[in-house]
């Protein structure tokens, strides 16, 4: 096991890895359920996880209410409770910053993974007083108003409903989401994450636009590849732009 290539340091940017091994993103649903801040089970949970040198990436971070997914959309989540988490206010900025540093301090690094989980999001969402207060849109937003098929099951996310129809974001508007990402990720480094990363696919929002069966946009944001990949590239900018080059 010495040997192994997955025990040789490793170098991603800014960050410098003693090893290769590399905890992947895991779905916890351990979020305080009135405020959607991580919890101290969140930080016990990935503080047990850290090694010196080791990179952790989180669970999807929401940038924002709108792009919530409803949390009793699982089976396992509505019988026996739990919540996932954002990263828009400051009670997000703060518990989160828990966990980086439960993370820091077993020498571990943690890259903090953001998500708008666009027509994944339901209209139940709407209940959550926090997304009540904010004033978004509800059902959420996707870049058709294309809704969610059913497979021949309950779903990939286990609805009992039938999905909402989404709204399609005006042209206008995605700057405004593209902003989303950009505020959560400058809470990301005032938490002390040592990089972020863009959850680009499982069909929530980036996904949205990338794929031609959803995405039937007439402007800029749809058609071709290269449009359809707009969105996530001014993502990234914003993002590259906010925290630096190699995080």
């Amino acid at each position: 096991m010495g040997d192994s290539v997955l025990h040789l340091p490793f170098r991603a940017g800014r960050l410098r890895m003693a090893h290769r091994i590399v905890l992947a993103p895991l779905t916890r649903c351990r979020a305080n359920p009135d405020t959607l801040a991580p919890t101290p089970a969140t930080a016990a949970y990935y503080r047990e996880r850290a090694s010196d040198g080791g990179l952790l990436v989180t669970e999807a971070i929401h940038v924002s209410p709108e792009g919530m997914p409803v949390w009793s959309i699982y089976d396992r989540v509505r019988d026996h409770g739990g919540h996932v988490t954002g990263l828009w206010t400051d009670e997000h900025e703060r518990r989160w910053a828990d966990v980086v540093a439960a993370v820091h301090d077993r020498g571990g690094l943690v890259s903090c993974q953001l998500l708008h989980a666009g027509r994944i999001a339901q209209p139940g969402i709407a209940a959550h007083p926090l997304v009540a207060a904010s004033g978004l849109p509800v059902p959420s937003v996707s870049s058709s108003a294309v809704a969610l098929r059913p497979d021949e099951g309950a779903g990939d996310y286990g609805w009992d409903d039938t999905a909402a129809v989404p709204r399609a974001l005006e042209t206008g508007e995605v700057a405004r989401v593209v902003g989303d990402y950009r505020a959560a990720a400058t809470r990301a480094v005032r938490a002390g994450f040592d990089a972020v990363e863009v959850h680009g696919a499982h069909g929530y929002l980036v996904d949205q636009f990338l794929c031609d069966g959803v995405n039937q946009r007439t402007d800029r944001y749809g058609g071709s590849v290269e449009d359809r990949c707009r969105f996530l590239f001014e993502v990234v900018d914003a993002l590259v732009d906010e925290v630096g080059k190699g995080r």
